[in-house]
This record gives structure tokens, C-alpha cells and sequence, in this order.
């Protein structure tokens, strides 16, 4: 499932970010980076967490909920577009 792929790229990055003020600097979301074409911002932001405690909090959360979502979201927009629309709800 797509769940537990988000739950490891996330866990992974965050972790090396927790360390790395330059990689934290470099991912975080600034509106006015962004608006001189640092457009990954709007999408690197979603897989950066403050701490171990907000991580743990936010991938115990996806854990329990993200695979409904996920199938639900297959169900209504169908297989691929679901999967897509999902990781959009994710990063946004």
C-alpha cells in the first residue's frame, strides 16, 4: 500500500532532517522562496515534522486512517487517479 511507502520516505527524511538544519532549511515551506521559483517547497514541506514526537504522532495517525483513505479513494476515482489524488491529499 501507498500508506506505508509515505510512512517510510517520511520517517526516513524527517529523521535526517531532525539533524540537518540545512536540509531542514532547504525543505521547509517559505512563501517567498517558493515565490522565486522554489516550487518544491509547496510539496517537501508534508514530509518534514518539527520532532520524534510529531513524527511519531503524525505516522501513528497515518497508520490507522491512511489505508481507508487510501481505499476510498481508489474506489472513487479509480486505481491510478486515486493513488494520485491520495499522495496530492498528503503533500498538501
Amino acid at each position: 500500500m501507498i500508506t506505508f511507502l509515505i510512512i517510510g520516505i517520511t520517517s526516513v527524511i524527517s529523521i535526517a532532517a531532525f539533524g540537518n538544519y540545512t536540509m531542514m532549511d532547504k525543505f521547509i515551506f517559505r512563501p517567498t522562496e517558493a515565490g522565486r521559483g522554489q516550487w518544491y517547497r509547496f510539496f517537501t514541506y508534508g514530509v518534514l515534522h518539527a520532532d520524534y514526537t510529531h513524527l511519531i504522532f503524525n505516522m501513528f495517525t497515518l497508520y490507522f486512517f491512511g489505508g481507508d483513505i487510501e481505499r476510498a479513494f481508489k474506489a472513487t476515482f479509480g486505481g491510478q487517479t486515486g493513488v494520485f489524488y491520495y499522495l496530492l491529499l498528503y503533500v498538501t
